[in-house]
């Protein structure tokens, strides 16, 4: 059984919940002489996040602002190494290329031993400067 929650989907915010604990860069990918390779652990996880995602996907075809709240089961590794996999898991889903990735924002404040979880939210940028932020202002 899988088990999710939907948060809120509307406008052009899209959020949802994976009740899972993604695996960290380390621990997803491996490698062959020198060959990468998604692991079989890495996979599952895609494909959880693909079935949780609530549809009609939207695939931004815009940049976007991503915002992971990455509840784990202990407070261990670099938290940084956990939003690989979850950035990865969006494409195809919230857009079409992480590349369309300009604002990140990770949270992984929260731990729960018994309710690890990851809350995906992504924003499109015009969304943004809606909501009263002026990107241009951001140093390039």
């Amino acid at each position: 059984m899988i088990d999710f929650e939907l948060v809120e989907l509307f406008g052009d915010k899209y959020t949802f919940k994976v009740n899972a604990t993604p695996l960290s860069v380390n621990h997803y990918l491996g490698t062959r002489g020198k060959i990468r390779f998604v692991k079989p652990e890495g996979i599952a996880f895609k494909q959880l996040v693909s079935i949780t995602a609530p549809t009609p996907y939207p695939v931004f075809a815009d940049d976007v602002m991503v915002h992971l709240k990455i509840v784990r089961p202990a407070n261990r590794g670099d938290l940084d190494n956990f939003s690989k996999l979850c950035l990865d898991s969006l494409k195809g889903i919230a857009y079409d290329d992480d590349k369309r990735i300009k604002i990140l924002i990770l949270d992984g404040k929260t731990v729960d031993k018994h309710n690890p979880s990851v809350t995906f939210t992504v924003i499109p940028i015009s969304q943004i400067q809606v909501m009263g932020y002026n990107l241009d202002n951001v140093d390039k």
